[in-house]
């Protein structure tokens, strides 16, 4: 690439940056994280209803002790899947976590239990029920769905 070409790329991803910084702010940054597990094959569909959601899955250990911890802004179609070797009650907290989220714990396809609207800061949440997956999406979205225990989850992973 010539030296005038180089420069012209710089203008050009300066330019776009400026652009979408002033129409999306840093909400635009909140779709990074979602797109870098994308590219590496570790995102998935949840369908609940009618609903969709594309998410990032976290199934190390490393992914799981981070979740959303640490991030200001949730797209509202975006959210995080937990995927779980064996069945168990699965505790989460809200201790490093910015903004409220609802949680639903899923086993065999099929939801086990709904914390709504769980908030920055809130002590240990642990389901009655054992469950393989838990998902994290905005708040009030269970709720408003009117999501209820039993209701059928599809999970398709895009690595797949």
């Amino acid at each position: 690439m010539s030296r005038h070409g180089f420069w012209f790329f710089i203008m050009i991803a300066i330019v776009l940056g400026v652009i979408l910084w002033t129409s999306g702010g840093s909400r635009v940054l909140s779709y990074v994280p979602y797109y870098w597990q994308w590219v590496k094959g570790e995102t998935a569909t949840v369908a609940i209803g009618d609903q969709e959601y594309k998410v990032e899955v976290a199934d190390t250990q490393s992914e799981q002790t981070t979740g959303l911890s640490h991030r200001s802004y949730l797209p509202r179609d975006k959210g995080m899947l937990f995927v779980f070797d064996t069945p168990a009650p699965y505790t989460f907290t809200m201790a490093e976590t910015e903004i409220a989220l609802d949680i639903i714990w899923i086993r065999d396809g099929k939801i086990v239990y709904i914390e709504d609207t769980a908030r920055p800061g809130d002590d240990l949440i642990t389901p009655p029920e054992a469950a393989t997956e838990v998902l994290e999406i905005n708040p009030g979205l269970a709720g408003a769905n009117k999501w209820q225990v039993g209701d059928p989850v599809t999970i398709t992973f895009d690595k797949e």
